[in-house]
């Protein structure tokens, strides 16, 4: 169970935590709203949490470019 955000964690870092501590972390950070029905919704949520990440890597040669990002989205969304 994730406890609520430590001050001195970054986002980045409380995501990253509850990615490494599998799919019931992460699931217990998003909105609950979101009612995810399927296996397959939960597992693209922890994609989208992963690009996410990528995104916020330190240099801009680590991160993906904009098409890189798209190719990914549209690739979970025909999924």
């Amino acid at each position: 169970m994730i406890e609520e955000m430590d001050a001195s964690l970054t986002l980045q870092q409380f995501v990253e935590n509850a990615l490494s501590s599998g799919l019931d972390s992460v699931l217990e950070m998003v909105d609950h709203d979101m009612e995810l029905m399927t296996e397959m919704e939960e597992e693209k949520v922890v994609h989208v949490l992963q690009l996410a990440l990528s995104c916020t890597r330190f240099t801009a040669e680590d991160r993906p470019d904009m098409n890189e990002v798209l190719s990914s989205l549209l690739k979970l969304w025909k999924d």
